[in-house]
């Protein structure tokens, strides 16, 4: 669900994001499942790849949680599960900016600061609504004052970013009103994975990285195909993580049987055998067994 509602944008408008926070939900907003969370945030992880510090990383959980815009469960040692308050898609997909358009891959917005990436996601909100025929229209000094206002900041800071949106935005003004739509090079989804590929790769890499498995690339590739596999016969993304996770477990389980200290195992993912153990617990939940 690479997706922000409409409300929770509301939010982050009005809450005085650092670039780390803003890049923070842009980022986890790729791999959250129907209910707004992501299950198994890794520093390390984050950290790579928004190029912060460990401390900025535990920073930006407590500031988003003081800002009550996202619930923080710890899950495991170094890792979390994260959810965006309020970003569920359980009652139906409407009223959302996709954050799975290739204008948030795109290494130029990428270096814009929270304010400009803030002000691109209102902008796709506003144009993307049927009732606007794909373009925004407001009067420019209706514009410059609106989001002085919010961002407080000078109209000429507003003027600035506007000039660094240029490339995303195509930008014209008539007799003092500013016309505003998506580039049409930036507005679809054409070089990013879809949903269910970094659903399944985040699921899998963060089950593997629990349970300590070591596994070659395609060992790891086999395995996380079990996942979209199984998506169907399973009612949820959280009964299927739990199943899958305990199916790696028990196999690493079952083939070290016989060696008490845990630091011995042998910890080599056998996808096969997970599969088999995955079907076994898929049958055997209730559900399933009507």
């Amino acid at each position: 669900m690479q997706k922000i509602k409409y409300g929770v944008l509301d939010k982050l408008l009005r809450a005085d994001l650092s670039r780390a926070e803003m890049d923070f939900i842009l980022h986890i907003s790729h791999y959250q499942d129907d209910t707004g969370c992501v299950s198994g945030i890794y520093y390390r992880d984050i950290c790579e790849a928004l190029q912060i510090s460990y401390q900025t990383f535990y920073d930006v959980l407590r500031s988003l949680q003081a800002k009550e815009i996202i619930k923080v469960d710890k899950a495991f040692y170094g890792d979390w599960d994260v959810t965006i308050l309020d970003n569920s898609f359980q009652n139906g997909i409407t009223g959302y900016v996709s954050t799975g358009d290739d204008l948030f891959l795109d290494p130029e917005f990428q270096k814009c600061g929270p304010q400009e990436k803030l002000l691109a996601l209102e902008f796709l909100k506003i144009a993307k609504n049927p009732s606007n025929g794909g373009k925004y229209r407001i009067g420019k000094e209706k514009l410059l004052e609106k989001y002085g206002k919010l961002f407080s900041v000078t109209k000429r800071i507003i003027l600035r970013y506007l000039h660094r949106l240029k490339r995303f935005f195509v930008m014209s003004i008539t007799e003092g009103i500013y016309y505003i739509r998506p580039n049409a090079h930036f507005a679809e989804k054409n070089s990013g994975k879809t949903d269910t590929e970094l659903l399944r790769e985040h699921v899998n890499r963060f089950v593997l990285r629990r349970n300590r498995a070591t596994y070659t690339g395609k060992e790891g590739k086999e395995a996380s195909k079990l996942l979209t596999q199984y998506a169907g016969q399973v009612p949820d993304n959280r009964t299927l993580i739990r199943l899958f996770s305990e199916a790696v477990l028990e196999s690493i389980r079952i083939r070290n049987a016989g060696i008490r200290n845990r630091y011995k195992w042998n910890r080599r993912l056998n996808p096969k055998f997970v599969h088999r153990l995955l079907q076994e617990k898929i049958l055997n939940q209730p559900q399933m067994a009507k």
